[in-house]
């Protein structure tokens, strides 16, 4: 997994109080006091004053210390870093504000944040929490012990974005079937999977006939043409399962009907191998803009208006809507965490015995920051780095929204839109394999959501989504959660 420098800036700001970090930034006023060039001379020399803090015993890890502490190393060789520092300071502003306004903390400075990750700090890893089909359900990236409350442990998913008007980051990134962990779900995984190897074993006889992949599909049935075994996958000239394979024969580079009549040899690279050219010959961006190879044109099938996979998957979805829906939302919004937590023993903190007064609380966090691109940062009078006002979700509060939906006896539904997204899916040549929906109760909708393939098709789908601005609304307005977007 890629490390995130706000990650780790976020933690650093955290342990310094927000009037501090307000007033040495000078991040009052509309756009923040001073000229530009001075309130990123201040970026810089916070720098020095975060590392020295990450450095320390305030911020605590169990892997990756040097790489985290790397970030802070030389900002001016490396701008983006500094937006990330916008970002993680907007973070942590909201992160305390929440924890004064939520949760009652008097002082939020930070006495100890803790990085989690695939290893997690010995002094929290039981928060972890193994639960709902996740080693760990607790999905914090930072957990922060404020000052003077050594059994206060605050978790925060955090994301960030560019300016508050831009599209929320993803909260979700799931497979399809791990939504159904349980056993009494797998009538319903047999009948997705039923749907998967039906629909993309009539896409290889497709590909056959529009002139694609060579192959005799003669007497093949429809699990042998979706998952082909090795041996068999070898005898015919394939490295991956027929489905995936990146290449085809209307590529020039590549033997079909036009360029010679022995049929043996068609579906053959005329150098190094038929695979060759769909993959290492061809880097991403260039297999992106083709249009003549296998991968694109399945791309194209997947991302086609009423593709008969997706309606199919969301068929299942809604004849089993409260299920899915209460699972997706128990996994992207972590609705479960509050009482778990409450029931977790042992080994918390500085005093173990007394983990029933444990003071646990969990939000979902975006911080918000954005200035000029590149070097021209660092170049310009007229450069700009700005600090927007970031947004904190606690956990209550989502239940709060749940729970005013639910007060109507409507059922959940999934609803497919028109809505378009941009995509920098690296995977996705000729189109991005997905389709866009709704998660709606109550004529609401909970979640923007999209459900696509990202590398291989014989693997499942996953699951994409952000909250909708209708349910922020609800919980803003109906659970008391405070501020709103602007900047600093």
């Amino acid at each position: 997994m890629a490390l995130e420098p706000s990650e780790v800036f976020c933690a650093a700001a955290l342990c310094f109080n927000k009037t501090y970090l307000k007033n040495t930034l000078r991040l009052s006023g509309p756009q923040g006091s001073g000229s530009p060039s001075d309130r990123i001379d201040r970026f810089l020399l916070f720098f020095k004053e975060a590392e020295k803090v990450a450095s320390g015993n305030e911020v605590v890890f169990a892997e990756n210390r040097q790489a985290f502490l790397n970030f802070f190393k030389d900002p001016l060789k490396n701008p983006k870093n500094i937006i990330d520092m916008s970002r993680g300071i907007s973070a942590a502003i909201a992160i305390q504000e929440w924890m004064q306004s939520e949760h009652k903390v008097t002082n939020t400075t930070a006495h100890r944040v803790f990085m989690t990750g695939n290893v997690w700090p010995k002094e929290v890893k039981p928060l972890a929490v193994k639960a709902h089909g996740f080693d760990a359900y607790n999905s914090s990236d930072l957990i922060i012990r404020p000052v003077k409350m050594p059994n206060a442990y605050f978790g925060v998913s955090l994301k960030k974005k560019p300016k508050p008007n831009d599209q929320d980051p993803t909260l979700i990134n799931k497979a399809f079937d791990t939504v159904l962990n349980d056993k009494s779900f797998d009538d319903v995984k047999e009948e997705l999977e039923d749907i998967r190897e039906k629909y993309f074993a009539g896409l290889v006889r497709e590909a056959v006939k529009e002139g694609y992949i060579n192959l005799d599909v003669t007497g093949k049935t429809d699990a042998q043409l979706f998952k082909p075994n090795a041996r068999v996958r070898n005898e015919e000239g394939f490295q991956r399962i027929y489905i995936d394979t990146k290449g085809s024969m209307k590529m020039p580079e590549i033997y079909g009907p036009k360029d010679t009549e022995i049929q043996a040899k068609w579906g053959t690279a005329k150098e190094k191998g038929f695979e060759y050219y769909g993959d290492k010959a061809l880097g991403k961006s260039e297999l992106r803009s083709r249009t003549d190879t296998m991968r694109a044109w399945v791309n194209k099938k997947l991302g086609e208006n009423n593709c008969p996979l997706y309606k199919a998957f969301l068929k299942v979805m809604n004849d089993n809507s409260e299920v899915f829906a209460k699972n997706l939302i128990n996994v992207t919004l972590k609705t479960d965490l509050a009482n778990i937590m409450g029931s977790v023993a042992g080994g918390i903190g500085p005093s173990p015995k007394s983990i029933g007064h444990m003071k646990f609380g969990f939000a979902l966090v975006t911080g918000i920051g954005d200035g000029t691109k590149g070097k021209k940062l660092l170049e310009s009078d007229k450069s700009t780095i700005t600090v927007y006002k970031g947004k904190a979700y606690d956990i209550h509060s989502i239940l709060c929204g749940l729970s005013d939906l639910d007060s109507n006896a409507n059922k959940y539904e999934f609803k497919i839109t028109n809505r378009m997204e941009s995509d920098n899916n690296d995977d996705a040549e000729g189109g991005a394999a997905k389709i866009y929906f709704d998660l709606i109760k109550n004529r609401v909708p909970l979640m923007n959501m999209e459900l696509r393939y990202k590398g291989g098709f014989g693997g499942q789908p996953q699951f994409f989504g952000t909250l909708t601005k209708e349910f922020k609304t609800i919980m803003e307005d109906k659970c008391l959660v405070k501020g709103k977007d602007g900047a600093r």
